[in-house]
Formats: structure tokens, C-alpha cells, sequence
């Protein structure tokens, strides 16, 4: 397990419209107290339509053994992809299937389809891009 993060930096962040959805881009900076280091470049993109959500993020992780280091120790590679079809009402929910594969240096990750019941009064929250980034760095936490 890796050191506990001292800091955190969300910077160059762009996003634009792609279609029926939105493509983010960030680099991520995460300072632990052990003295290392992790920089990432993140693409994330996420589609809509009337049947389907589909998203999809890449993390280029470079790990440093030490916050001075200019050259990195080791680059990992993640995509994630989600895919969600969106299904039938129930009153006042509705049921999706949703399932998802990880992708990784250290191999693949598939998870099975599962039906979720989400209520249809729940509006998703319009995040902003940093807002969005910020969640996204989580993953870094814990590399």
C-alpha cells in the first residue's frame, strides 16, 4: 500500500463538447509523505442518449521515487469503460443494467452486467469540470 498523500493539484483542465456528450482532459499531481511522487494525465469522455450512457477514463500514471525526480521510476496504464442501458420505468423508478471492464497494466477486469434501481425524481448533479477532476483523482490515492 502506498504512502498517505500529503497534496493534491488538479491543473490544465479542458473540456469540450463531443456529440451527445462531453471529453475532460487534466493532469493530476499527488505528493506523499513518504517522499514520492505520482503525475497523471487523464482523458475521460462520457456519451448520452436516450437508451445508453457509456463512459470511458484513461489514467498515464508516472510514478517518482522522490518529489525532486524529474525522470519517472515506473508509467502505469489504466482505461476503465462503463456502459449503461438505460431501462423500463417502475413508477417511480427506473431499471438500468449497467456493466464495466478495467483495463490495466495489470491485467483485465471484467464485471458482469447488474440491474440497478434508480429512482427517475433523482436529477444528476451537473458537476464542474474541476469538481469532476477532483473525483477522478481519487484513483491516485491509492496507486
Amino acid at each position: 500500500m502506498n504512502s498517505p498523500v500529503t497534496s493534491k493539484r488538479v491543473f490544465d483542465i479542458s473540456s469540450r463538447e463531443i456529440g451527445n456528450g462531453t471529453e475532460y482532459v487534466a493532469k493530476i499531481e499527488v505528493l506523499r509523505e513518504d517522499g514520492t511522487k505520482s503525475l497523471a494525465d487523464v482523458l475521460a469522455r462520457r456519451t448520452d442518449t436516450d437508451e445508453w450512457t457509456s463512459a470511458q477514463v484513461t489514467f498515464v500514471i508516472q510514478n517518482f521515487a522522490s518529489q525532486q525526480d524529474d525522470s519517472p521510476s515506473g508509467t502505469d496504464i489504466s482505461t476503465s469503460i462503463s456502459e449503461t442501458k438505460k431501462g423500463e420505468v417502475e413508477g417511480d423508478y427506473r431499471w438500468h443494467t449497467s456493466q464495466a471492464i478495467y483495463i490495466s497494466t495489470k491485467g483485465i477486469c471484467r464485471v458482469p452486467p447488474v440491474r440497478v434501481k434508480v429512482p427517475t425524481a433523482i436529477r444528476q448533479k451537473e458537476f464542474s469540470v474541476e469538481e469532476l477532476m477532483e473525483q477522478m483523482s481519487t484513483v491516485l490515492d491509492y496507486r
